[in-house]
C-alpha cells in the first residue's frame, strides 16, 4: 500500500536525517495546526503570518530539540513511566516557555 511505502521511507529518513526530517515535520504539524486553528477559532480573516510564525516555531524548535531531547531519553535509559515523568517535568514546561515567549 501507499501509505505504509511512505511511513516506511519516512522512518528510513529519520534514522539518516533526523534534524532536517524533524524539521519538516515540525514545520507542517505546527503550520497544519494552526491553519485548522484558525479556522476553527473565528471567522476572522486567515491570517498568513501567524501561520508562518508557528511553522517558523516548529521548524526551528521543535524539530531540532526533538531529536536532542528523544535521543537524551533513550540513551537515559529506563522505563516508559521514567521517560514520561522527564519529559513531563523538564521539556514540557521548558518548550511551554519558550513558545510563549516567542510568540510575544
Amino acid at each position: 500500500m501507499l501509505w505504509q511505502r511512505a511511513l516506511h521511507a519516512y522512518a528510513a529518513r529519520l534514522k539518516t536525517h533526523p534534524y532536517t526530517t524533524n524539521m519538516a515535520s515540525g514545520l507542517l504539524v505546527c503550520s497544519t495546526g494552526d491553519v485548522l486553528s484558525q479556522r476553527y477559532e473565528s471567522d476572522d480573516e486567515y491570517s498568513s503570518q501567524r501561520t508562518l510564525k508557528l511553522a517558523g516555531w516548529g521548524a526551528g524548535w521543535m524539530g531540532p530539540a526533538g531529536v536532542v531531547w528523544y535521543g537524551f531519553l533513550e540513551r537515559f535509559g529506563g522505563g516508559l513511566a521514567t521517560k514520561v515523568a522527564m519529559n513531563q517535568c523538564m521539556f514540557a514546561p521548558t518548550t511551554n516557555a519558550l513558545f510563549y515567549g516567542y510568540n510575544e
